[in-house]
């Protein structure tokens, strides 16, 4: 008897998690970004006769209720504190790294898009007569081995490179500069997010400075000023972790660089400096660099005349390297994930001294938008 109504009540307290579960979906207040994670989420598909036969519509209603779940963060934040508790060394793709440091696996199952993209640059390089370099920036884990978990194979997820040596033996490379300094405690790479620090972008920016013809600036030349203590990024986001040591948001200020125009062709207005410091209070810190990333910017000093000028192909770990830059050349930045003009033109109706890609690894491996250089 007792059996019985235990047997009772445990389905019945199971149908009634179910149907407040189910009740949740419809009632809970959805949204279309999801701030924690910085990404949009999953909308809920439209009911087509097509999307039904080619089996697209459940792999759509999938996604929906994953992302839309009740109490998802909790949920997952639950699942990655038990994974770490059991030893586990990652959670979703995370390395939980030593000393707190949070480390994208960054592993890639293809590198078709990679290659696609390194036969772009290589055209694109081979077709210029202006002075062209390429800088294929690394990732946490190629440049924080000393904290990667022990026993952790980084074969996997350092193949790229062995294909960038191959295609493109001229690059520039800083990710053994950046990995001794990390190795020696500096703070060049961020515990909880893919992006390098402003110490890591300035450690860079003396590293490539030979290479592109400038007398970089010492470190006495800036002062650093923090502005947060508190940011968590994308890679604490992803790790579904419910805490973890926040990092530090740093900016290398100098004498008068709240001079410098910033024109934006995408919005049409002109910003004075570097830094939207209205962007901190928001997930994503790493905003404050420029504001985000966007198809086209100008930066130009007011201040100097006759400035060398560099047409910039990059992704968003330029945005912290950019006020370096600022003090050497007049710089056109061009975003090509989001811009949808002509390179050729670009070329034809502007003047350039010189030209530089600054991209990260990981955007080569996964983003085929650098095949836009040679339209």
């Amino acid at each position: 008897m007792r059996s019985s109504l235990s047997d009772r009540l445990s389905v019945a307290l199971s149908a009634l998690l179910i149907a407040a579960l189910c009740l949740g979906m419809f009632l809970v207040p959805k949204s279309d970004f999801s701030e924690r994670e910085n990404r949009a989420l999953a909308p809920l598909p439209s009911l087509r006769l097509s999307s039904l036969l080619r089996g697209e519509l459940s792999s759509s209603l999938s996604d929906y209720y994953g992302d839309h779940f009740p109490l998802r963060t909790q949920f997952t934040a639950c699942k990655a504190t038990v994974e770490r508790w059991l030893g586990k060394r990652e959670n979703n793709g995370i390395l939980f790294g030593k000393e707190g440091y949070l480390i994208p696996r960054d592993e890639y199952d293809s590198l078709a898009v990679a290659r696609e993209n390194l036969l772009s640059c290589q055209e694109f390089l081979g077709a210029q007569s202006t002075t062209a370099k390429i800088c294929i920036l690394p990732r946490a884990v190629d440049v924080l081995n000393l904290y990667l978990p022990d026993g952790y194979d980084t074969e996997r997820a350092t193949s790229i490179h062995a294909l960038t040596d191959e295609l493109l033996p001229s690059a520039l490379s800083v990710t053994d500069t950046l990995r001794a300094a990390a190795e020696d405690g500096s703070y060049v790479w961020y515990k909880t997010d893919h992006h390098w620090t402003s110490d890591g972008a300035f450690l860079a920016y003396q590293t490539l400075a030979p290479s592109l013809g400038i007398t970089p600036l010492s470190a006495d030349a800036f002062t650093p000023v923090t502005v947060s203590e508190r940011f968590l990024g994308t890679s604490f986001s992803k790790s579904g972790l419910a805490k973890n040591p926040p990092d530090t948001v740093t900016l290398y200020r100098y004498e008068n660089d709240e001079r410098f125009e910033v024109y934006n062709e995408e919005t049409q207005s002109t910003r004075y400096g570097f830094y939207h410091t209205e962007r901190l209070s928001e997930k994503d810190q790493y905003l404050v660099f420029l504001g985000g990333n966007f198809a086209r910017l100008t930066v130009r000093d007011p201040d100097a005349e006759n400035k060398p000028k560099m047409l910039l192909f990059k992704d968003s770990f330029a945005n912290a390297m950019i006020p370096f830059l600022a003090l050497h050349f007049d710089l056109d930045v061009i975003d090509l994930r989001y811009y949808q003009g002509s390179v050729s033109e670009l070329l034809t109706n502007n003047h350039y001294d010189q030209i530089l890609l600054l991209m990260g690894a990981d955007t080569l491996a996964t983003t085929p938008a650098w095949k836009k250089l040679n339209r």
